[in-house]
């Protein structure tokens, strides 16, 4: 459900994100403009004393006192600095750069030909302006306005210069900061910072660049700043609004991870409200039912319904059936122990009965056997007798000892078998029995055939193999190969010539009890050296 949500709650978060990417643009935009629009308007305040000082020079040097200069050229420069205090001097310069006249008193050896800015005026045919520098003939910092004068011929004839100060155009610069963070300054073509009004570390500027677009830079010290740029005079300097791209562009980010992590911190809340008001509303009560199903299961049916009264009414009527579940398996389980307990009973007392009934009908074949004068009929009911012996003893093996499985020890079987058939012919103690038999498992309705098949063939050793009280020995082998068993009966008695008569009561029951086993028995003799008698038959897999 936790994940559901999340899923569900995926595409607000990405309508979020681009909601935050679209007020950073938009941000972005504003900041832009408003960059660009304020490095407009201070340009427009900063370029004024240079227009005045550009429309001086040209109104000075279409002077007939001044252009070829004449003893007036000092008053009628100096009609140029009325009203212009931005103006501290206007000179006139002759071709090699050296004052003709001027209106602040001038060395007749100062000369301003060497300097790049007047080569560059003289080539130009325009107003031009030169960097900052320190005047020779006022001391100050100024920038001079020149106007390249030519004669008829158009040979270069001079220039006519005004001296702006410095400190004025640094005062406007100072008066035109906007924010507490932003920097004004005024930059060359070359991006140069001629002039500055604060003390912070700027980055080369991209005057043309900035002119069209805000433009993003960083200083030496690794500051980033955005800026823009508008032109103070034909592309020979700049006034550049500058401020830090941190500062300027904090509350944006600020907005934009408002905007991130809002929808970032409701999915949190929600997954969260939801992981714990299922776990306490369903999850813990399922649990609770899991272990009281595996307790039941278990067989402890003493679960207290009352402790489910507080958890949703679904749960609490599982609960409700769950428990009335146990309660009745509980009773069925009751029920069904007492009734088993009743059938052992009466199967224990009617196996007891059949024991008792096989003893008795061994006991009046032993007192009629005591009776009977004829050897013949003696014999007969002494083989009767040691049958229903072995049956008494098989039964109490698979009936008694193996009463609650399906299978038994034929070993264990064998050898009960051997010690009984000692017992009864106690009387041949001149005859050996051996008994050696692997350990295996033989199901339940195998057993029986098996041991009268054993009975079988070792009473008919005993009456046939040693006659005249001859001593010898009877063995049986019992062993396992390949899933089949191999039983094996063998004398060192008298034995006999020829095939066995198939038509004896012994051959005839050992052949059927083979048929039961879906084995085959097999009987050889040879007279001088016993009887050999082997039965194979397949194991049943133990369960």
């Amino acid at each position: 459900m936790a994940l559901a949500v999340f899923v569900a709650l995926v595409p607000i978060s990405a309508l979020s994100v681009m909601q935050a990417s679209a007020v950073l643009d938009y941000h972005r935009q504003l900041i832009g403009n408003r960059l660009l629009i304020g490095a407009l308007a201070m340009a427009g305040k900063e370029r004024t004393p240079l227009i005045i000082a550009q429309r001086v020079v040209m109104t000075l040097s279409h002077d007939d006192d001044v252009r070829p200069p004449t003893p007036r050229c000092p008053e009628g420069l100096k009609a140029g600095l009325i009203d212009n205090p931005a103006l501290v001097n206007v000179m006139r310069l002759d071709a090699q750069g050296r004052v003709l006249c001027s209106v602040l008193p001038a060395e007749p050896t100062i000369s301003l030909g060497d300097e790049p800015w007047w080569q560059r005026g003289q080539l130009s045919r325009r107003f031009i302006l030169s960097p900052p520098e320190t005047s020779p003939i006022s001391g100050e910092r100024v920038i001079f306005g020149m106007q390249p004068l030519y004669d008829p011929a158009g040979k270069f004839d001079g220039a006519v210069i005004a001296a702006i100060r410095v400190a004025w155009l640094q005062n406007l610069l100072n008066e035109q900061k906007m924010s507490q963070h932003a920097v004004v300054a005024v930059a060359s073509a070359q991006g140069e910072v001629l002039m500055i009004a604060g003390q912070d570390a700027l980055p080369r500027f991209d005057v043309e660049l900035a002119t069209r677009n805000v433009v993003s830079a960083a200083a030496h010290d690794g500051r980033a700043w955005l800026y823009a740029a508008a032109p103070l005079y034909e592309g020979e300097l700049y006034l550049i609004n500058a401020e830090p791209r941190k500062e300027l562009m904090a509350t944006a980010i600020e907005q934009v991870r408002i905007s991130l992590i809002l929808p970032i911190v409701a999915i949190l809340l929600t997954v969260a409200g939801i992981w714990l008001s299922t776990n306490r509303l369903v999850l813990r009560w399922l649990r609770r039912l899991s272990d009281l199903a595996g307790e039941f299961a278990q067989g402890q049916f003493h679960g207290e319904p009352e402790e489910f009264r507080n958890a949703p009414r679904e749960i609490e009527q599982l609960s409700f059936d769950l428990h009335a579940m146990g309660r009745a398996v509980a009773t069925r389980d009751r029920d069904l122990r007492t009734a088993l307990e009743a059938k052992t009973a009466l199967t224990s007392e009617v196996h007891h009965r059949v024991k008792n009934n096989l003893q008795i009908v061994s006991s009046l074949l032993t007192l009629q056997s005591s009776r009977v004068q004829d050897q013949i009929a003696r014999e007969a009911l002494d083989q009767a007798r040691a049958r229903i012996g072995a049956l008494t003893q098989i039964h109490r093996l698979l009936h008694e000892d193996a009463f609650d499985s399906d299978v038994v020890d034929a070993a264990h079987l064998m050898t009960d078998i051997c010690t009984q058939l000692r017992s009864l012919h106690s009387y041949q103690n001149h005859v050996e029995l051996v008994c050696e038999a692997e350990s295996c498992v033989v199901p339940v309705s195998n057993a029986v055939p098996l041991s009268l098949f054993a009975v079988e063939g070792m009473t008919n050793c005993y009456r046939h193999a040693f006659p005249s009280n001859r001593p010898g020995r009877i063995t049986l082998r019992l062993t396992t190969r390949d899933g089949h068993g191999l039983l094996v009966i063998a004398d060192n008695g008298l034995g006999y010539d020829g095939p066995a008569d198939s038509n004896t009561v012994g051959t005839l029951l050992m052949t059927a009890f083979a048929q039961q086993l879906n084995g085959s028995a097999d009987t050889t003799s040879s007279t001088g050296e016993g009887t050999r008698i082997v039965l194979r038959f397949p194991l049943a897999p133990p369960y």
